[in-house]
């Protein structure tokens, strides 16, 4: 009797395993089917759409027609000190 509620305990935790797995595949791939997921996430699949990304951005922070607008800076830029006590520490 004992084996056999062992037997049950382990068929249960394997269906509950497999459950969770399917469902985590199904919530997969209904995010890949979403737009907004599909927008917010497309330069991670597309060396293209990363590019064109970066460009629209370079687009908002430098003005066009600046000298090395789309560079990488040659050294480490310092960032700036923290503007709030609660953000230095």
């Amino acid at each position: 009797i004992e084996e056999e509620r062992l037997d049950q305990e382990r068929n249960a935790a394997a269906e509950q395993k497999r459950n969770e797995a399917m469902h985590a595949g199904m919530k997969e791939r209904e995010r890949e089917r979403d737009p907004t997921y599909e927008y917010w996430h497309q330069a991670e699949f597309d060396i293209d759409n990363l590019v064109s990304i970066r460009r629209q951005w370079d687009a908002y922070l430098i003005a066009p027609g600046k000298p090395a607008s789309s560079c990488i800076p040659p050294m480490f830029v310092t960032p700036s000190p923290p503007a709030n006590y609660i953000w230095a520490s």
